[in-house]
C-alpha cells in the first residue's frame, strides 16, 4: 500500500510539475509543487481533517470532520454534533492528496481561475477557491480546510520500502 501512495504522490508532483511547464504564462513559481512535497514528506498515513465547501449546492456550508486512512476517506462527520453523515454525502469531502488533484485540474482549465492558500508546516491547502467559468454566475466554489490531526507518525514518502 505504500509503494501505491508514494506512486501516487509522485504521478501528481511530475503532472504539477508539467502543468507549470505547459501554462500559458510560463512556468510557475512552485508553490503548488513545493507544497506538495512538502505534504507529501510530512504526510501521516492516518489522519483527520476539517472540511468545508461553500457552493450553491446542497449542504454547502456545513463543517465536517474528515477522518482518512492511506488516503481513503474512512468516515465523515458534522464537525460540531460529530453526528456521523451518511456515506451518499461521503462524495463531496476530498483527502489532501484529491484536493491537489482537484488543484492541477482546475489550473488547466483556461477558462476556470483558482486561489488557493496553505498550510506552512504540511503544506496541505487550507482555502482553494475556484470559479470553473469567469463569466458565468453561482458556479464557484470554495474548500476551506484545517485543524489537520494527525493520528499516526509521518509516513516515508521516498527511499527503500523497508520490505513492503
Amino acid at each position: 500500500m505504500r509503494r501505491l501512495r508514494n506512486s501516487v504522490g509522485v504521478l501528481l508532483a511530475a503532472g504539477l510539475v508539467q502543468l507549470s511547464c505547459n501554462s500559458p504564462s510560463g512556468p510557475g513559481t512552485g508553490p503548488d509543487i513545493a507544497h506538495f512535497i512538502l505534504w507529501n514528506a510530512t504526510r501521516p498515513a492516518l489522519y483527520t481533517i476539517e472540511e468545508q465547501i461553500f457552493c450553491f449546492c446542497p449542504g454547502g456550508g456545513t463543517a465536517a470532520r474528515v477522518s482518512v486512512r492511506e488516503n481513503v476517506v474512512t468516515g465523515v462527520a458534522n464537525a460540531v454534533t460529530l453526528a456521523p453523515l451518511p456515506r451518499e454525502q461521503w462524495g463531496r469531502y476530498k483527502t489532501v492528496d484529491e484536493l491537489f488533484a482537484l488543484i492541477a485540474s482546475v489550473s488547466e482549465d483556461p477558462d476556470a481561475t483558482v486561489e488557493v492558500r496553505y498550510d506552512e508546516f504540511y503544506g496541505y491547502p487550507t482555502r482553494i477557491s475556484v470559479d470553473p467559468i469567469r463569466e458565468a454566475v453561482d458556479d464557484e466554489f470554495t474548500y476551506v480546510c484545517g485543524k489537520l490531526t494527525p493520528v499516526s507518525p509521518p509516513v516515508a514518502s521516498a527511499g527503500p520500502s523497508g520490505g513492503d
